[in-house]
């Protein structure tokens, strides 16, 4: 038993001493990855830009056909709202609402291409819904998500004519591109290229 413990302690410091003779290959490599990692993130990809607009949606309105307040919002009304956010949802990425947007502008944009910049999630256990457009220029992303959250509603509305959708936050143009996550990159490239030099070792 002593011998395998002895055996043990002598395999990790020859280990240990392999690594600090050969620690030249871990910072290679290391560096390498690491360096590699950030010409092609800093360099070699496209910025992209997002455009933001959040509706709010409900499965009732609140008032008669005169525009009067009739009662309240109950519970069972928002827990009701959460749940038909899901369809709200998959509606607004179906082909004959995008083809609608694509429409108005001019075409532009196909809808499978809009398809493929949108997306679309509800905002943490509210009856708020998030509609962002990732796009290559700033100029894109606001436009198609300006006209995406414009028409949502009159769309929406077609299909549950009871219920109510607002434009709760307006969609701005996007002032700068979006974030690349350079740091994680470069770190999560890092350790990769330290883990290729243990093996070299």
């Amino acid at each position: 038993m002593e011998q395998e413990k002895e055996f043990s302690v002598i395999n990790i410091a020859e280990t240990l001493l392999l690594i600090r003779n050969y620690m030249w290959i871990l910072i290679a490599t290391t560096v390498a990855f690491a360096f590699v990692a950030f010409i092609g993130v800093k360099f070699l990809t496209n910025d992209t830009y997002t455009a933001t607009g959040v509706l709010y949606v409900s499965n009732i309105s609140n008032k008669n056909t005169s525009g009067d307040i009739v009662g309240s919002i109950q519970k069972s009304d928002i827990d009701t709202s959460k749940t038909i956010s899901t369809t709200y949802i998959e509606l607004l990425k179906t082909r004959d609402f995008l083809e609608t947007v694509s429409d108005k502008l001019n075409n532009t944009v196909s809808w499978s291409e809009i398809k493929q910049m949108l997306k679309i999630s509800s905002i943490g256990d509210t009856e708020l819904l998030r509609i962002s457009v990732t796009a290559g220029s700033a100029e894109d992303s606001f436009r198609i998500a300006q006209s995406i959250v414009y028409q949502a509603p009159e769309k929406l509305l077609q299909i549950y004519d009871g219920g109510k959708v607002d434009i709760a936050d307006n969609v701005y143009k996007p002032s700068a591109p979006d974030d690349k996550n350079l740091m994680t990159k470069i770190m999560f490239s890092g350790i990769l290229g330290a883990v290729l030099g243990l093996f070299i070792i």
